[in-house]
């Protein structure tokens, strides 16, 4: 569809320069001028129409986006929520080991290389600790795996009364996601158990806490549900908003997150997915909220709603669709019987409708076959197109007509209008063709600007409902004409 959308563009360029051609021509070429609008006509019907159809097959293409980007978001915190279940199970599994129960109740050296020695053997199975520590009832840290601990690092207060405080050996505790000193300050969770006397279950001697290797770990499951598409990003977000684990340069780890749309957060277990403006770029935007595994952040006490998102680009944002606007607005060229006329070439230009006079045009070209050597030639000057038409054949330089009124740079795929203007030709790079139109000079009228403006008229077709900007084509020719000549 897209092929014959542009094989559709190319016979309206055709359509439009034959318009062009017998612009005042005579009633010689009146069967040929109404033969030409007849097929312009069809030309903007086929075209509206297979937008249509695009659009159709677009809107499908991005609801099933929308259902993948957002069952990937629950699937994502379904595999957090899994992991970190089976660390709230180690850490209660491994507080039930004789040896670690027997050798807290009596810390002397020969127990503590034996309980180094339970715990090394354990961390060399376990990859996704970085270390596993044991303390005791006073938070000092008796025995631990990994590299030399900081000084002044024992178990905080708040952290040491809570595990204290642990009722059962099916409780735990979670020291939430931060800056951790015993994770080289880096952000990470600290699962902890209570250690119990092992002749006095109800008693608490201490307890052991198993630091998760967070970075890489959290970035394994993202990269794994992107699969390392470029298109595709993936993020862990804390119920505070701040990002858990990133696979987007823009958003690393510890920084806010803002959501690029209206959704509110998603209820627990469910997703939402929708269009949003993402780093410059239309995406698709996906997020889940955990809603916990078994009786892991359901019942055991713990709650911590950890979002997944889902970010997939699909095309930079657009300030306006030319293609739109062409196909639904076509001129009625009808006439009163004593009406006087001139015929008008229309284009389209920033989301704008213009003109020019048709005798200042003698064609449109592709701007894709436009060269881009525009050194030497003023500011406003992009390339230069190629001529053989009409027993002509040349080069013509060509200019940014939205650059010459202060606009921002046209797109490079439009059209080229070349103009003549007494002897000098130049090019001005628009962004859509739209029509060869006869206006009646009642339509036609100064622009309330006044003559200082590039627009030197406002042409009021389709009864006063469509307003078409009359450009000067021989002051901008002339303007085009002494930029050259000064850069020169």
């Amino acid at each position: 569809m897209h092929d014959i959308m542009v094989a559709a563009q190319r016979i309206q360029r055709i359509v439009w320069n034959g318009q062009v051609m017998t612009a005042g021509s005579g009633r010689d070429m009146t069967q040929l001028k109404t033969v030409l609008e007849q097929i312009s006509e069809t030309g903007h019907r086929s075209s509206k129409l297979f937008r249509e159809s695009i659009d159709a097959l677009y809107q499908t293409v991005l609801g099933t986006g929308l259902t993948q980007a957002g069952y990937t978001a629950r699937l994502l915190v379904d595999l957090l929520d899994r992991n970190l279940y089976e660390r709230a199970d180690d850490c209660r599994w491994w507080a039930l080991n004789p040896e670690l129960r027997q050798g807290m109740a009596a810390p002397d050296a020969a127990a503590c290389q034996t309980m180094a020695q339970v715990l090394g053997y354990i961390n060399s199975l376990y990859t996704v600790y970085t270390r596993l520590y044991l303390y005791d009832a006073r938070g000092t840290v008796l025995v631990s795996t990994g590299a030399p601990l900081p000084d002044g690092a024992p178990v905080a207060p708040g952290t040491l009364a809570r595990v204290m405080a642990l009722s059962d050996t099916q409780s735990y505790h979670v020291e939430g996601f931060g800056p951790h000193p015993l994770y080289a300050d880096a952000a990470t969770y600290v699962y902890h158990a209570a250690i119990r006397h092992p002749q006095d279950p109800k008693r608490v001697i201490g307890g052991i806490g198993l630091v998760f290797d967070s970075a890489p770990e959290l970035r394994a499951m993202l990269d794994g549900a992107v699969a390392l598409k470029a298109d595709t990003h993936a993020l862990f977000v804390s119920p505070q908003g701040r990002v858990l684990a990133s696979t987007h340069p823009d958003h690393p780890v510890g920084s806010a997150w803002q959501h690029p749309g209206t959704a509110t957060a998603a209820a627990r277990g469910q997703f939402e997915a929708q269009i949003g403006v993402h780093a410059g770029q239309y995406a698709v935007v996906a997020s889940s909220t955990s809603a916990g595994y078994r009786e892991f952040k359901t019942s055991d006490g713990h709650r911590d709603d950890v979002q997944a998102v889902v970010i997939r680009h699909f095309g930079a944002v657009q300030s306006h669709d030319t293609a739109e606007r062409a196909d639904d607005v076509l001129l009625d060229t009808t006439q009163t019987e004593h009406g006087a006329a001139q015929e008008y070439a229309t284009f389209w230009l920033d989301g704008q409708l213009m003109a020019l006079h048709a005798r200042h045009v003698l064609e449109a070209v592709s701007a894709s076959d436009m060269r881009r050597m525009a050194q030497g030639r003023g500011g406003s000057c992009v390339g230069m197109v190629s001529r053989q038409a009409a027993g002509e054949s040349g080069y013509v330089w060509v200019h940014d007509l939205a650059q010459l009124l202060g606009r921002a740079p046209a797109h490079g795929d439009g059209q080229v209008l070349v103009l003549r203007v007494g002897t000098h030709t130049c090019g001005l790079l628009v962004d859509e063709l739209h029509a060869v139109a006869e206006i009646e000079d009642h339509a036609v009228v100064p622009n309330p600007l006044g003559g200082a403006h590039w627009v030197s008229h406002i042409i009021r077709a389709n009864q006063g409902r469509v307003a078409i900007q009359l450009l000067d084509g021989e002051r901008l020719t002339a303007f085009v004409r002494r930029q050259g000549a000064s850069a020169a």
